[in-house]
């Protein structure tokens, strides 16, 4: 349901839209790498053929800055009880 949906979601611009109105209109996502905060529809990512990977059946929808990037995008940490070497 969309009133579960933060409202300060609503606020977010789309980068990808090039209609100055469009950017405002709808829902947006943000990427899924670590801190970026590119927000987008995610008609417009997939209309520029931007990543969408699945993770546990989740979406995570990359910008284009981010789409061949290697790094794992955003979880929350989890703890690791194994000792880094030292080098």
């Amino acid at each position: 349901s969309f009133s579960l949906v933060d409202p300060q979601r609503h606020k977010l611009l789309c980068y990808l839209c090039t209609d100055k109105d469009a950017k405002r209109m709808g829902m947006k996502v943000q990427c899924a790498h670590k801190k970026c905060a590119k927000a987008f529809h995610v008609t417009c990512a997939a209309a520029r053929n931007l990543r969408i990977d699945l993770d546990d059946g989740e979406p995570l929808i990359f910008c284009d800055a981010h789409a061949i990037s290697t790094k794992s995008p955003a979880k929350p940490a989890a703890a690791s009880n194994k000792r880094r070497r030292k080098s």
